[in-house]
């Protein structure tokens, strides 16, 4: 059985990206780390797919947050993520 999200992930999207927006950062860690847990709901392999490229760029918007101020790549692969986030989105509408 795979494992997938309780939500979709364009759901766990769109709450990283409304968490972005706020600057609230316990909910941006929250939303993040909903992002990366799992649960026990079989997923078809497409589903399979999409959360594990949200998870993937959940695990880079933590790992960018916390080098932000040392690297100076940091802003331009947040837009990336940013933008991958939002194509999530935009496949589920």
């Amino acid at each position: 059985m795979t494992l997938a999200l309780c939500s979709t992930p364009a759901h766990q999207a769109i709450f990283i990206l409304e968490a972005w927006k706020t600057g609230d950062v316990r909910r941006l860690c929250a939303a993040l780390e909903g992002a990366l847990a799992p649960s026990l709901h079989s997923v078809s392999p497409g589903q399979l797919e999409r959360t594990e490229l949200l998870q993937a760029v959940a695990t880079k918007i933590r790992k960018n947050c916390l080098a932000s101020q040392s690297d100076p790549d940091a802003a331009e692969q947040m837009e990336v993520c940013l933008g991958l986030l939002q194509h999530l989105v935009a496949q589920n509408l």
